[in-house]
């Protein structure tokens, strides 16, 4: 499939998802008032401006609706047989991911959670540790893939630390991608076990 269709079904899904967003959707949600932030997008602004940053996010069966504060929302993934119906956001979110490092250079993890950002200042918050028992895991270093707040998709690397565990809030614009992070062990010799989402 060429990219350039791409845009066009992932916005149309979107859009006939975002339509069919019954008017009482949050009322089970929590008090970050999810419904009223749903509601409030608008779709032409999401139609007119956003970009497929990375194609892999049509395989996820999940895709995250993200603004400036949080998750907003989610809807099902292009290729999933998760029921086309939008849920407010569930306590966990994202399931943790497993990596593992064992050079001083950096290694891109597999991918994460699908992310759509459905406003200019959208931002995804990136979380991680270690195995938590020292005599299986050294401290790793590890950075939360964003883009850069210009047209066109610019990866930029937002540093989340060297430790045993770190958090980073990164821009995801108004782009459709997938979380992806990237990690090296802090010392030679050693191993770093990862989960992050």
């Amino acid at each position: 499939m060429e990219l350039n269709v791409l845009p066009k079904i992932l916005i149309t899904t979107f859009s006939f998802v975002m339509a069919s967003i019954p008017a009482n959707l949050a009322a089970a949600s929590t008090a970050t008032n999810s419904d009223q932030l749903v509601s409030s997008y608008s779709i032409a602004n999401v139609q007119n401006q956003l970009e497929i940053a990375d194609s892999s996010v049509l395989d996820e069966p999940v895709i995250f609706l993200v603004d400036r504060l949080s998750v907003v929302g989610q809807i099902p993934g292009m290729n999933s047989k998760v029921t086309s119906s939008i849920a407010p956001m569930a306590a966990v979110g994202c399931s943790f991911r497993n990596a593992m490092f064992v050079t001083t250079t950096w290694v891109q993890t597999i991918d994460g959670c699908g992310i759509i950002g459905v406003s200019s200042t959208a931002r995804w918050v990136y979380q991680w540790h270690t195995n938590p028992d020292p005599e299986f895991s050294g401290p790793a270093c590890m950075e939360g893939r964003g883009y850069y707040n210009t047209n066109g998709s610019i990866v930029r690397w937002y540093p989340s630390g060297c430790s045993n565990s770190g958090s980073v809030s990164v821009l995801i614009g108004n782009r459709a991608t997938v979380a992806k992070m990237r990690g090296h062990v802090l010392y030679a010799a050693s191993i770093a076990y990862v989960n992050w989402r």
